[in-house]
């Protein structure tokens, strides 16, 4: 049976499904047993609901955000920040989610987080800047390695900006522009 995940999620894939098919080759190893990966499939689908979850509310979240924005400024008069807010917010994380619970991402399918970066960087300015920074060097500036559990800096970089892109930190910039622009 290792034969067949073997093919399926080579040792560089770097999501969830990756992370615990290498979780499980370890305790594998000692024991001289297949049966851990067997738990693999239910293992990463149970984490996959956690990500599909966790998303929802943040979308929920950039909602109730973004109806409290229209309705502060000015009456209900619409307003381009906080469309930005909303539309952008909500592609920054399809894009993330993406990358999240894909069956398979390399190295190279990284570079469709770049839109994340510019996000947090644009959102958080001075605020969490050393998380931003931390978060940006993991997924894109350390270089390739197989060393398990090392390699996975990617999706540690990945979670560190989607956390920093979370929409309550993010409102504060969107209230500021907002309410420049209705000045």
């Amino acid at each position: 049976m290792i034969k067949r995940v073997d093919i399926c999620l080579g040792v560089n894939n770097y999501v969830v499904w990756g992370l615990i098919f290498n979780v499980a080759k370890i305790p594998g190893r000692f024991l001289h047993t297949q049966r851990l990966f067997d738990f693999v499939p239910i293992i990463v689908a149970g984490l996959n609901f956690l990500i599909l979850f966790w998303f929802a509310l943040r979308f929920i979240q950039r909602e109730k955000i973004y109806a409290r924005l229209s309705s502060a400024i000015a009456h209900g008069e619409e307003n381009s920040w906080s469309y930005i807010f909303k539309f952008y917010g909500h592609s920054i994380d399809a894009i993330a989610l993406s990358l999240l619970i894909s069956p398979s991402a390399w190295e190279h399918h990284y570079v469709i987080a770049i839109p994340i970066a510019l996000w947090a960087i644009m959102t958080r300015g001075f605020y969490q800047s050393w998380l931003v920074g931390a978060g940006i060097f993991l997924a894109f500036c350390v270089p390739t390695f197989e060393i398990f559990p090392l390699s996975f800096h990617r999706l540690v970089g990945l979670l560190a900006l989607v956390y920093v892109t979370k929409p309550a930190f993010v409102q504060s910039y969107f209230l500021k522009k907002s309410y420049a622009c209705v000045k």
